[in-house]
């Protein structure tokens, strides 16, 4: 399984049942992936949620896979084009300038996505995440408005 932290948006777990009663002791780290893991969420979304880095967290994932306690759940996923991107950028433009760009890759970088492939599922919590850096709550507002309404149900 490929857990490179561009795909850690397109990786879905959930916790299972184990049928054998061996002992297994868990890291702190272990535990807290665990508690939050759910198969509606993202590996980006949970290491968000939790403070952890992709980095640290794939070999715990690795870990969690390998003792039985979680599987992988495959979901039909759908992206977002770059138009959408595009869009984005324009639109921020008109409240932040020319470092527009700047904000929305540092963004987007923090919850682990590219350019090329935004979630469906995650884009509402891009442009909230990026209207927050908007100071004018009027121009957040608008920013918002114009962005979740394009965005496919």
């Amino acid at each position: 399984m490929n857990m490179s932290s561009d795909s850690f948006s397109n990786l879905f777990f959930r916790k299972t049942k184990r049928m054998d009663t061996t002992e297994i002791t868990l890291t702190s780290d272990m535990m807290r992936v665990m508690m939050a893991i759910s198969e509606d969420k993202d590996m980006a979304t949970v290491a968000n949620e939790i403070g952890m880095e992709p980095s640290r967290m794939k070999p715990v994932v690795s870990e969690l896979l390998f003792l039985g306690l979680i599987e992988q759940v495959v979901k039909n996923m759908r992206y977002l084009d770059i138009s959408f991107y595009n869009y984005m950028k324009k639109n921020l433009m008109q409240s932040l300038g020319p470092i527009a760009e700047v904000v929305i890759e540092d963004v987007m970088a923090d919850m682990s996505l590219s350019m090329e492939s935004i979630p469906v599922h995650r884009a509402a919590d891009l442009v909230n995440s990026v209207a927050e850096q908007i100071p004018d709550p009027e121009a957040q507002k608008k920013f918002k408005n114009s962005l979740l309404k394009i965005i496919p149900a």
